[in-house]
């Protein structure tokens, strides 16, 4: 992949990180990086879509308290599911997961709201170790705003 690709690819961010795996566009990119990054394949993304369903059934509970409402999780779990029956009637949006392999000092966005209540204890100390990359994210942010 050639430096006008990363760039394209990652627009702004492009000194941030470098693209480590542009995976098949096929609507499933999403699922292909998961599964090139934990089984080193992105043929295996089946294995992801399943994984989430059943860590969706088997934790319905959290994801309903995280959510908001059982029908949201619902709603999620028919979403994942129509995505990957229905593909081939669909057209794939412009849109498409890539892997990242993030610069030693990267800047990080902040953390989802909710992260701090359904965190696991053995992170509880994560977002310390970053906050001046978090607060540079911040600023950035703030700056291409105006």
């Amino acid at each position: 992949m050639g430096e006008g690709d990363r760039h394209e690819l990652l627009g702004k961010g492009a000194e941030d990180a470098t693209v480590a795996e542009n995976v098949i566009g096929d609507g499933n990119c999403s699922y292909r990086v998961v599964a090139d990054f934990v089984f080193s394949d992105e043929h295996q993304w089946p294995k992801v879509h399943r994984g989430m369903l059943y860590e969706l059934e088997l934790s319905k509970n959290l994801y309903v308290n995280l959510m908001g409402s059982e029908e949201r999780v619902n709603e999620l779990v028919h979403r994942i599911n129509w995505l990957v029956m229905d593909l081939r009637r669909m057209r794939i949006e412009e849109r498409h997961f890539i892997q990242l392999q993030l610069n030693d000092m990267c800047l990080i966005p902040p953390s989802h709201v909710q992260w701090i209540h359904h965190r696991s204890e053995w992170v509880s100390n994560w977002a310390d170790s970053y906050q001046h990359r978090i607060a540079d994210w911040n600023a950035r942010v703030s700056r291409n705003r105006k």
